[in-house]
């Protein structure tokens, strides 16, 4: 499916940066559409100052939209949280290619619990 992925957030000491995320997947099969994401405060740790290597954590609020046309179509909210690991590549002055994988976690209706879970591979340009 498509990734959509946003980041803001401020640099707390210099291995740790804090901050929100909003991720987003979407999937269409036929005539289903399927859109699931994260909003969540976040924390990255640099095990090393030199290298570009990182560890994430998040935590908020989730959401899963079925849309197929039915009367049983709607948006759910409910608890998400994700984890991932990333490495960024400086192309210039405060520019970086991001590489990361992330694993979220969600909880956002009985109909979902059996598929709560979305891994997710990205390749961002991020700014410092």
């Amino acid at each position: 499916g498509l990734t959509v992925f946003g980041r803001g957030g401020y640099a707390l000491a210099q291995k740790w940066l804090v901050g929100a995320d909003l991720i987003g997947w979407y999937h269409s099969k036929g005539d289903v559409d399927l859109t699931r994401g994260l909003v969540g405060g976040t924390v990255l740790f640099y095990p090393s100052m030199n290298g570009g290597f990182f560890f994430k954590g998040s935590i908020g609020g989730a959401f899963s939209r079925v849309s197929a046309g039915v009367a049983s179509d709607g948006t759910t909210w409910g608890f998400g949280s994700a984890l991932g690991l990333g490495y960024d590549i400086r192309l210039g002055s405060n520019v970086y290619l991001t590489l990361a994988a992330d694993w979220l976690f969600q909880d956002v209706s009985a109909q979902t619990n059996n598929d709560n879970q979305l891994g997710m591979l990205t390749l961002a340009l991020t700014f410092f």
